[in-house]
C-alpha cells in the first residue's frame, strides 16, 4: 500500500488517482501472442478445409484494442507499450482515437472499427488510418480523397461483416459484390474482412454456440469472396473471449481487448493478470452521534454513533457506474442484494462486538476464517465491495455522490485523513480526468494529470505499484 504523498505529486496528482502496471500489459501481450501462435488445433484447419479457405500463411496476428482510452488505463501509454512489446496492429472506434495515437508518434496500423463520416475522409487518409468500409458510397469517396493525396499503394481498408451483432457491417450474402467492387477501386487496397461476435464476454454453451455460427455464415461469405480470386490478406473474427473458447477463429488476426487488460472471461492463458488499479485518499474522519443524518436527504440516519470518513470520489469518476442493459441491471442488483445480506451477515458474525477487530482479519483465536459459511460469506462481501482497506470491504453510508463518498469506519480506527482507499470501478468508466501513473519495474515512469498534461515521473515519491 502506497505510504508516502509527496507534494508535488499531490499538486500534480490530487487525493484519487489511477496506477497502470506496464509490465504486466507487456506481460500479458507475450502471453496472449504465444496462446495463439501454438501449433493449430486440429479444429481449425478443419473449419478452413471445410468451406474451402486459404489457409493462413503464418501465425496470427495480434490487433491490440485500445478503444474508450485504452479501457481506462490511457491510450497513449498502452499504445506505446504495447507496440514496444511486438503488438502487430492497434484498433480504435473513433477518428479522434486514431489522432491521437499518431499525434503521439504511434506509426503501427491503427484500424478504426466505426465507419467514417464524410467530413473525416481527408484526415484519416492524412494520418495513414485504416477505415472500416460497409457502404460503397463511403467507399468511392475515400479512394477519391487517396488518389488526390496519392497514398503510394493504396489505402488500407477493412470491410466489416454483419453476421449477428446488428451494428455496423455488409450482410454475408452482399460480401462477395461489396469486395469485388472494393478491390476495383483505385486509391484503396483491401486488406481485411472482420466480423464481431456478439456473445462478447458472456460465457456458457449458449454464448458459445452462437460464436460458432457467426463463424460459419463469416466463413462462408469468405470462402465465397476467395472463390473470386479474391486474395485479402487479413481475414480476423476472434475477440478476448474466443481467443479462449473458438481457435477456429484464429484466422490471420485476433483482436484482444479485456485480455489483454488482464480481465475478462475465465480460463486465459495463466500468466495474464491486471495492470489497473484505482486509489483515494479520505479527506475527511468525524465521530456523529446517534440520530445524526448522512447525505442528501438524508438518505440515511444513524441509529448509533458512527465515525464517518469521506473520500472524494464519485459516480463523476465511474463510482457506482454500471455499462449493463436493463436486464443485465436488474441481475446485478438481485446478485448485490444477495452480496450485501452476505455482508451484513458476515459483519455480524465476523466482526461484531470483537473490540474494533477489522471483519475477515481473523477469528477470536488469530485464525483465518476456515473454508465454510463464513468464508462464503466472506467472499460475497468482498465481492460486493466498491470500496476496500487492505482487502477488506467498507461499507458506503448512503448514496454515491457526484465527487465524494461517505464511508462508515466505526470497525477501522486506523483509518484516518491521508489513508488510501482501493476503490473498484468498471474501468473504462474511470474519468479520464483523475490523473494515471504509469510502472515499470516497480518504479513510475510517467503521469498523466488530471489536466491531460503529461509528465515524467523521476523524482516522483512512488514506492512502487500497489497490488
Amino acid at each position: 500500500m502506497i505510504s508516502t504523498y509527496n507534494d508535488r505529486r499531490w499538486e500534480a496528482l490530487g487525493p484519487t488517482w489511477i496506477e497502470v502496471d506496464l509490465d504486466a500489459l507487456t506481460s500479458n501481450l507475450t502471453e496472449i501472442a504465444a496462446y495463439v501462435r501454438r501449433p493449430p488445433a486440429p479444429e481449425t484447419a478443419n473449419f478452413l478445409v471445410r468451406h474451402g479457405l486459404r489457409l493462413p500463411t503464418g501465425a496470427p496476428r495480434v490487433m491490440v484494442v485500445v478503444k474508450g482510452n485504452a479501457y481506462g488505463h490511457g491510450a497513449v501509454e498502452v499504445a506505446r507499450a504495447a507496440t514496444e512489446a511486438g503488438a502487430d496492429a492497434l484498433g480504435v472506434s473513433t477518428l479522434a482515437e486514431a489522432l491521437e495515437l499518431r499525434q503521439a508518434g504511434i506509426m503501427i496500423p491503427i484500424l478504426m472499427f466505426n465507419p467514417l463520416t464524410p467530413e473525416e475522409a481527408s484526415v484519416a487518409v492524412q494520418a495513414a488510418v485504416t477505415a472500416t468500409l460497409t457502404s460503397l458510397e463511403s467507399a468511392e469517396r475515400l479512394a477519391a480523397q487517396a488518389r488526390r493525396m496519392g497514398v503510394p499503394g493504396g489505402l488500407p481498408v477493412h470491410v466489416a461483416v454483419d453476421t449477428g451483432m446488428s451494428r455496423f457491417g455488409v450482410p454475408p450474402e452482399a460480401l462477395p459484390e461489396f469486395a469485388q467492387q472494393i478491390a476495383a477501386l483505385a486509391g484503396l487496397r483491401l486488406e481485411g474482412l472482420y466480423t464481431h461476435f456478439s456473445a462478447g464476454s458472456d460465457e456458457g454453451p449458449a454464448s458459445l454456440a452462437r460464436m460458432r455460427r457467426q463463424l460459419e455464415r463469416f466463413g462462408r461469405a469468405v470462402a465465397a469472396v476467395e472463390a473470386r480470386g479474391l486474395v485479402v490478406p487479413l481475414r480476423h473474427a476472434a475477440c478476448s473471449s474466443a481467443v479462449l473458447r473458438l481457435p477456429e477463429s484464429y484466422l490471420d488476426m485476433v483482436r484482444v481487448g479485456n485480455l489483454f487488460y488482464g480481465f475478462g472471461p475465465a480460463g486465459g492463458p495463466p500468466g495474464v493478470r491486471e495492470a489497473w488499479a484505482l486509489y483515494t485518499r479520505v479527506l475527511e474522519v468525524r465521530d456523529v452521534p446517534a440520530g445524526t443524518g448522512v447525505g442528501y436527504g438524508p438518505d440515511v440516519t444513524m441509529r448509533a454513533p458512527t465515525r464517518l470518513a469521506t473520500v472524494p470520489i464519485g459516480y463523476a469518476d465511474g463510482a457506482g457506474v454500471s455499462v449493463t442493459t436493463t436486464t443485465l441491471r436488474t441481475r446485478l442488483r438481485l446478485k448485490r442484494l444477495v452480496q450485501r445480506i452476505a455482508l451484513w451477515f458476515y459483519r455480524h458474525l465476523a466482526g461484531s462486538g470483537n473490540g474494533g477487530r477489522r471483519p475477515g482479519n481473523s477469528m477470536p483465536d488469530g485464525r483465518r476464517p476456515a473454508a465454510g459459511p463464513l468464508a462464503r460469506l466472506a467472499g460475497l462481501a468482498r465481492e460486493a465491495a466498491i470500496f476496500l482497506y487492505e482487502g477488506e470491504p467498507i461499507d458506503i453510508v448512503g448514496r454515491i455522490s457526484m465527487q465524494q463518498t461517505i464511508l462508515r469506519v466505526t470497525d477501522q480506527p486506523e483509518i484516518v485523513v491521508g489513508t488510501v482507499i482501493c476503490v473498484r470501478v468498471p474501468r473504462v468508466l474511470a474519468s479520464p480526468r483523475l490523473g494515471r501513473v504509469y510502472f515499470t519495474d516497480g518504479q513510475a515512469i510517467a503521469a498523466r494529470t488530471p489536466s491531460g498534461l503529461a509528465e515524467a515521473a523521476a523524482g516522483w515519491d512512488f514506492p512502487g505499484p500497489a497490488r
